[in-house]
């Protein structure tokens, strides 16, 4: 078995995907690691669900990441700005990851409060 589908079906591993977005610190690695546990685990609702959960929470904090540089002066007042703006979304980032990794960890079935049922859209209810 490997560490994205090891366990029945009473061990959901549900913290995997969150963990996963740690790798997001200096590359998009972890969102595409979150995307090949997702298509992995897409039989297992409750893996499925985790799994989109944190793609989607990583995929925000990327496009955030992406318009701050996008928008960024080289030089200047407001690149400073903008700068402590980025610092302070990488550190909720962080905090966020970390605390879901930990919640999920302790309960499968954590969801981020910000992203609702947006997560959980085509997911038939139990």
């Amino acid at each position: 078995t490997s560490a994205f589908t090891s366990g029945g079906p009473t061990s959901p591993k549900a913290y995997v995907p969150h963990a996963l977005g740690l790798m997001n610190v200096f590359l998009p690695i972890g969102s595409v690691a979150i995307a090949i546990y997702w298509v992995f685990n897409r039989k297992h609702p409750l893996r499925a669900i985790a799994a989109r959960q944190a793609f989607l929470f990583q995929l925000v904090y990327l496009a955030i990441m992406f318009l701050l540089r996008l928008i960024s002066p080289a030089t200047g007042v407001v690149s400073d700005v903008l700068a402590v703006v980025a610092l302070a979304v990488v550190a909720c980032w962080l905090v966020l990851t970390i605390y879901a990794s930990v919640k999920a960890w302790k309960n499968p079935y954590f969801s981020y409060p910000f992203l609702g049922n947006l997560s959980n859209a085509g997911v038939p209810a139990s």
